[in-house]
């Protein structure tokens, strides 16, 4: 309890930033991982969260919007565009870069019925295309399921059966183990595979990643 500095944060460096894109339809995608936000009319706190935030309805005349990871990924964004945000092997992309293409693989599973409060299941290796395919879950309002690449097909099949997974982005190499977990599952919409030089042979189907991308469009 308490109002103590472990119960709240202040992030006045992004204040100008927040209030430049923080109120335009960044917001509409919003709300798995969601942080109230609540800039008060008068002062200059501008973030504040924590136990006592979350509980407390805001007083009369505050403003009050709801951001989640996504929406503070792209007030960085915006902030610093030309950064560099991530670095896997030879793939360094800027927040920038990093933005659009997360976009555009959120584009492509919005127009596979992807939206609010479905789960994706991510059977990857650690590397961009993870950290691509949360984020555009995030900007759906969609929630990321991580599934362990060591899992064998019957402990896939479960975690996609307990979730209620409607869509699959996983890395080529795992084909095999993904095509026997998703027999007869009738949840999925889309399966997405990202290539990885495996010769193993590809599920009916799925759509390669890049394919994906291709696709869509960059929407902000």
């Amino acid at each position: 309890g308490g109002t103590g500095h472990a119960d709240r944060c202040v992030l006045e460096p992004y204040r100008e930033a927040a209030e430049r894109v923080g109120w335009r339809a960044r917001t509409r995608w919003r709300a798995a991982g969601a942080l109230w936000v609540m800039p008060t009319v008068v002062g200059h706190n501008f973030l504040r969260c924590g136990s006592s935030a979350r509980r407390r309805w805001p007083d009369k005349g505050a403003l009050v919007a709801v951001f989640n990871l996504a929406d503070l990924f792209e007030i960085v964004v915006d902030t610093v565009p030309e950064n560099v945000a991530l670095v896997a092997g030879e793939v360094r992309l800027t927040y920038a870069e990093l933005e659009a293409v997360s976009n555009r693989l959120a584009d492509y599973l919005r127009g596979q019925g992807i939206g609010a409060g479905d789960h994706v299941g991510l059977q990857l290796y650690n590397g961009h295309e993870y950290f691509v395919a949360a984020l555009a879950a995030y900007k759906l309002r969609a929630v990321p399921i991580n599934i362990n690449y060591r899992y064998v097909a019957e402990e896939v099949r479960y975690v996609l059966l307990d979730a209620g997974t409607e869509a699959v982005v996983y890395h080529k190499r795992f084909a095999p183990v993904v095509r026997e977990a998703i027999d007869n599952l009738t949840t999925l919409k889309c399966l997405i595979e990202v290539d990885d030089d495996s010769d193993v042979a590809s599920i009916p189907g799925a759509l390669n990643y890049e394919t994906a991308l291709s696709q869509a469009s960059h929407r902000d």
